[in-house]
This record gives structure tokens, C-alpha cells and sequence, in this order.
């Protein structure tokens, strides 16, 4: 079947909304923001096909389709890099949640914190579309910033799932910033995702 959705390349004009977003996100979002300032990047629109109705630059706007459906693509598109390696990691930064918070007693989803602020993850060799859409569903907060990113063979011990509520240091943080390889922001009033890769 036909996907309805495609990613089509934006100019630089999207990097003001990418910055204003990691602006307004945690310890990993301001930390891209610095790396972002350093090299350049290249950024695309998760968008329906065939719309001539929408503005692409219009990130604020919703009205473009259906959520379910968006985050449908990107879960296959999480699991597919999941997939790769089994040192391969998606993380959503929640940007609401702190450590210690009453719902996190009951999650069945990894997380780790860094000065209190949560970050949910699945390792490669742990892949699971079924978690992956999991975490889309219990992190999806505003803003949506999530990261595709992997571990060294030294740290991945850290993120085993019997390590649920794990809590890391600046050294592993900052690992994780080093590989990132896409961040995903969310757009379109949250209906839909930029797509960002470092050149």
C-alpha cells in the first residue's frame, strides 16, 4: 500500500523552528542546540503527499492529517534503525516529566534521568515496534523531541531493560549527543515531524 505521507526537504528558513524547539527542551535538546550551532544540517517535513492546500513552513498549523498515522510512519521508520545494530538507540526526551514523578512507578517503558529530567529509550537488540509505539504514545508531549542516536560497546551495559529506571552521568549524556545521528521535532501543531540530520 502507498504511504501517505513523504519527506520533502526544507530550506534553511525550518532552522529557526528547530532551534526554538531545542530551546525549549531538556539537558540533550540544548546540548544539539550547541552542536547545531557548529555544523550544519539538513532538515525535512514528514508531509502528505499531494498537499498543495498547506504551507510548509506553517509549523505552528495543524490540519495536515492524522496522528495516528504520522506516528505510524515513524515508528517504522525508528524500527527500521533499530534494527541495524543492536548498539543503536531511540530516546524521546519527555519535557514534562521529572524523576520521581507518580507515573513513572508504573511504566513498563526504560527511562533514564539526568538532572531530574526523563528521557524514555529502547536499545537496538531490544527492538520492539510494539515499545517503540509505546513510548510515542506515553512521551508525546509538547514539545515532541526524540533522537536516533547509538552507545558504545563501554556504556550499552547502562540501558539493559533490567536496568529500567536508570539514572546517567554527564560523560554518557554527552556519548549520546556525540552519535546522534537524526532528531525528530514535532510540527504542524504536533500532527506531524521535522526530520534532522547533521551533514
Amino acid at each position: 500500500m502507498e504511504k501517505k505521507y513523504d519527506f520533502i526537504q526544507l530550506n534553511q528558513n525550518a532552522l529557526n523552528y528547530v532551534k526554538s524547539s531545542l530551546e525549549n527542551g531538556k539537558d540533550i535538546s540544548k546540548k544539539i542546540l550547541y552542536k547545531i550551532s557548529k555544523h550544519s544540517v539538513k532538515i525535512w517535513a514528514m508531509f502528505p503527499k499531494h498537499d498543495f492546500m498547506h504551507s510548509l513552513y506553517d509549523f505552528e498549523s495543524g490540519g495536515i492529517g492524522k496522528v495516528d498515522e504520522t506516528e505510524k510512519f515513524l515508528v517504522e521508520i525508528v524500527s527500521d534503525y533499530l534494527k541495524k545494530s543492536p548498539n543503536n538507540l531511540f530516546i524521546i526526551e519527555d519535557s514534562l516529566a521529572k524523576k520521581g514523578d507518580e507515573f513513572l512507578e508504573k511504566t513498563t517503558v526504560n527511562y533514564f534521568t539526568f538532572n531530574d529530567n526523563v528521557y524514555f529509550f529502547i536499545l537496538g537488540d531490544e527492538m520492539d515496534s510494539k515499545q517503540v509505539h509505546k513510548m510515542l504514545k506515553i512521551a508525546n508531549r509538547y514539545p515532541f523531541i526524540s533522537f536516533l542516536t547509538k552507545v558504545n560497546k563501554m556504556n550499552k551495559a547502562n540501558f539493559k531493560s533490567d536496568n529500567l529506571k536508570l539514572e546517567i552521568n554527564e560523560y554518557i549524556l554527552d556519548n549520546i549527543v556525540k552519535n546522534i545521528e537524526e532528531i525528530f521535532i514535532g510540527a504542524y501543531d504536533e500532527e506531524s515531524y521535522l526530520r534532522i540530520k547533521f551533514e
